[in-house]
């Protein structure tokens, strides 16, 4: 998904948690995230296997 008023790849996020996140418009506000996979877990669910790893607790 391609945000249009920059051009640039939008990043949606529906983390509440988040210090990146924006609620209202339900996006992350960084320009750029770091996804990691997550441990020792290969059951090929995309929830269980990445993590963003630039999250930030608020």
């Amino acid at each position: 998904m391609q945000n249009k008023a920059n051009g640039h790849q939008c990043i949606n996020c529906h983390v509440d948690s988040c210090a990146y996140n924006d609620k209202q418009a339900r996006t992350c506000t960084l320009s750029a995230i770091d996804v990691k996979p997550c441990c020792n877990c290969h059951d090929g669910k995309a929830e269980n296997e990445t993590n963003c790893s630039s999250y930030r607790a608020k």
